[in-house]
């Protein structure tokens, strides 16, 4: 049986289905999308059951509004269709568009995939890759290139050459590089103390306008700069974040050709689902045109000066535009590659972008977007709860014993920091892994079909009541101050096998050493609601709407709200 979905007073556009595998007498739903219910229209046992949606949106509306709340249907929809089922853990699929995947939804058969377990062999993680590229902009021609191996004799084939001597294809020397860029201990070291170097310089008082305004659309408060400042949380993590991710990876550079390239990186990232799952960019109308192009400009800015007027970029990004020189790439696919490199390392690690532009693009918004979110989560779990706050702070104070920050004994000595961390990371990553089968599978006596693409939902590894407790939705960072917790095969925050993440280690010291700055600088202060003084903030929601692409951020329209109040002290640290 078949679904078909849209939302009230959305037009017919958004329309998504999904299946059953036996007839139901009734429908069971969840009732509502965010704030627009669904109005069922026709409902007959053992015939689709059709959702009436009045057109009356338009153009431009259907895509930023409607294709949120359609797809978050969608997500429904298949909750709903397991909850229908018992959760039994058993292997379904379902039909979306026209399109059939199968989902695992059993803990076990989701750590086999990322472990590579035997009877994964049928499943493959390359053509995943092709079809992301190709998204991106890349030609199908670039693509090939991208994965031809240098032979002898080649033109790129370089005997002792320093910067690719194991002579990789171009993809896998972008991975090889992401891994020396975040795994080596210098590397490692010197883009972390760049990245502290920027949070200390922009966590000031008289530098926080920008977080007057959160980046949901809701205008807070603004004031004359001062030692005090009232701002959303949302918009300090986002921006301080991105900013400090970005000059420790580009230098100044990016900065100075668009001034405005912290605010474009945050709304790219809001809306970089849409070019990762194939959408309709409606001419160039979807909100994610506008901010991908200005930092296409950028990085095609950037590409384009000379090496020596490049010299405060990463290692990584030094050794890929030397690399792409050799080999002869043109400048526009150069420019795509920088930015899936730059990208994938800011989501999970996403149209139509030159090639070189789509390279760097899913390393930088997977590595931005997941970094911000996560970091906002926990700092938002800390600030709102006045034990975690009492607890980071008495942790984090050795730190400074120096007089200056010391990121390796944060993440090394805090367990109690830790267990919030860890805590926060179970319950907020939202990633789904793909795979497509392409050689008959069995799975627990199901046969899969090659062809056809396999959801991978994390999300199942940290929210079954099985592994986790009855307890599982409940914000409990003492799970985790047993370390086993953390080690055990069921949490997979940062993934495992050929996606663990490399930025994994980055991550921690970055979200670590933001929270140690501000708690050092400023005194945080949860705010009353202005409607309701003396009451308690509500705390904000996880978005839900949107496909998944990592970390999930909090709902529109929901944040904390926080009064700063700098300790003099501490100003000229």
């Amino acid at each position: 049986m078949t679904y078909y979905f849209a939302v009230q007073n959305r037009p017919a556009l958004a329309v998504f289905s999904y299946s059953r595998t036996q007839p139901l007498d009734s429908v069971s739903s969840r009732g509502n999308v965010g704030s627009c219910p669904l109005v069922p229209f026709n409902c007959r046992p053992g015939f689709s059951c059709l959702w009436h949606t009045p057109p009356v949106v338009a153009a431009v509306d259907v895509h930023t509004k409607t294709m949120d709340l359609a797809l978050g249907a969608q997500i429904y929809a298949i909750l709903d269709t397991l909850s229908y089922f018992g959760h039994t853990d058993e292997l379904y699929a379902f039909t979306i568009c026209g399109v059939t995947m199968y989902g695992l939804s059993r803990p076990e058969d989701v750590t086999g995939i990322l472990d590579g377990a035997p009877w994964t062999h049928g499943m493959d993680f390359e053509h995943f890759i092709s079809e992301v590229m190709q998204k991106f902009g890349m030609s199908p021609e670039a693509v090939d290139e991208a994965r031809y191996l240098p032979k002898p004799g080649d033109a790129c084939y370089i005997e002792n050459n320093v910067t690719n001597p194991r002579h990789l294809t171009l993809i896998h020397f972008v991975e090889d590089l992401y891994k020396r860029q975040f795994l080596d201990p210098s590397n490692l070291d010197s883009l972390s103390k760049v990245f502290s170097g920027c949070l200390q310089e922009t966590l000031q008082s008289e530098k926080l306008d920008f977080c007057t305004r959160d980046y949901n659309g809701c205008l807070y408060s603004i004031g004359a700069p001062g030692l005090r400042r009232e701002v959303s949380l949302y918009s300090l993590v986002a921006g301080t974040m991105v900013d400090a991710t970005l000059r420790s990876l580009f230098g100044p550079y990016l900065h100075q050709v668009e001034p405005d390239i912290v605010d474009q990186v945050i709304q790219f990232n809001a809306h970089a689902w849409i070019l990762f799952y194939g959408l309709p960019d409606f001419f160039g109308l979807a909100p994610v045109c506008e901010p991908r192009d200005r930092i296409k400009a950028a990085f095609r800015a950037f590409v384009n000066l000379p090496e020596e007027q490049r010299s405060e970029q990463c290692f990584a990004f030094k050794h890929l535009l030397r690399w792409m020189d050799v080999l002869g790439i043109d400048n526009e696919p150069r420019i795509g590659l920088l930015f899936l490199f730059f990208f994938a390392g800011v989501l999970r690690r996403k149209a139509s972008l030159p090639s070189r532009i789509f390279l760097y693009l899913p390393t930088v918004k997977t590595s931005i977007a997941n970094e911000q979110n996560a970091c906002y989560w926990f700092v938002a779990h800390i600030v709102y709860d006045k034990e975690l706050l009492d607890i980071a702070r008495e942790e984090m104070e050795p730190a400074w014993q120096s007089g200056e920050l010391d990121v390796k004994h944060l993440t090394s000595n805090c367990p109690r920091l830790d267990a919030i961390f860890s805590e926060t990371l179970r319950q907020r990553t939202n990633t789904f892994g793909w795979r497509v089968v392409k050689e008959k599978t069995v799975i627990r006596g199901k046969e899969l079909q090659p062809g056809t693409p396999v959801i991978i939902p994390m999300r199942v590894l940290h929210t079954n009541k099985r592994l986790w407790g009855v307890d599982v939705d409940e914000f409990d960072p003492g799970r985790f101050l047993n370390k086993t917790t953390a080690r055990q095969p069921y949490y997979r925050p940062f993934a495992s096998g050929p996606t663990y993440c490399p930025g994994r280690v980055l991550a921690k010291r970055e979200t670590y050493a933001f929270l140690a700055i501000l708690l050092r600088r400023f005194d945080v202060t949860l705010l009353e609601p202005p409607a309701s003084p003396g009451t308690k903030q509500a705390f904000p929601l996880m978005e839900t709407q949107r496909p998944p692409t990592g970390v999930k951020g909090p709902k529109p329209g929901m944040d904390l709200f926080v009064r700063l109040d700098e300790l003099v002290t501490e100003k000229l640290i």
